[in-house]
């Protein structure tokens, strides 16, 4: 009776127990090592701060300072969105990065932003070219299409053409911006332009009428 309950748990329980030993802890931990020499530097040369993860199926953190709000940077496997938009960007999935900021005084624009490859044809002009030709821009929340058209500041079009398609989306609500990289990114250059698109959505916006109404 023995043999036979440590045959059954030879065969079937350790295996799933190894598996959930590689998901939450391996392979968290080789991601943590790969992360740090990355956001560790990121961190220090935009003034902000490092959050060493404390282990387990823990990442690293880091959040910077920007305008009137922080950005916090995230490796989870599930988004977060502003209470007031569709909650159909919290669906649980692998490894991603969030790229994170509130929006003080909840004076936001409320819009979506996709790479331009996932649509066929957009259905809104962001008044810049250029940047349509990369990225799908939509108003929400009974934005007015020229509140998303004022919001695209120089700063903003610059992080966005440096981002180009390699993210999934961002979404912008009255009080919450999230922007959405595949993986846990390594890459300097996408997460520093992940980080000034949030922080330039998340400024609260000078006129009232800039939000939705």
């Amino acid at each position: 009776m023995a043999f036979a309950f440590l045959l059954i748990f030879a065969i079937f329980a350790l295996p799933i127990g190894l598996y959930i030993w590689h998901v939450a802890v391996r392979v968290p931990a080789a991601g943590r090592a790969r992360q740090e020499q990355t956001w560790r530097p990121l961190a220090e040369r935009l003034g902000g701060h490092f959050a060493p993860s404390t282990g387990g199926a823990r990442f690293h953190a880091m959040t910077i300072p920007f305008g009137a709000t922080q950005v916090t940077c995230l490796v989870f496997d599930r988004a977060a969105h502003d209470p007031a938009l569709s909650s159909m960007r919290t669906e649980v999935g692998g490894w991603r990065t969030f790229v994170q900021a509130p929006v003080p005084e909840r004076r936001g624009v409320a819009l979506a932003i996709e790479p331009r490859h996932k649509w066929s044809s957009p259905k809104f002009s962001s008044g810049h070219p250029a940047l349509d030709a990369q990225h799908v821009f939509a108003p929400l929340l009974g934005t007015q299409p020229y509140a998303v058209t004022n919001r695209i500041t120089p700063d903003l079009a610059h992080a966005l053409t440096v981002l180009g398609p390699r993210y999934d989306y961002v979404q912008a609500g009255p009080a919450f911006v999230s922007l959405e990289l595949p993986g846990i990114c390594q890459d300097p250059q996408v997460l520093e332009a992940a980080v000034r698109i949030v922080g330039a959505l998340a400024q609260p916006a000078a006129d009232a009428i800039a939000i939705a109404r």
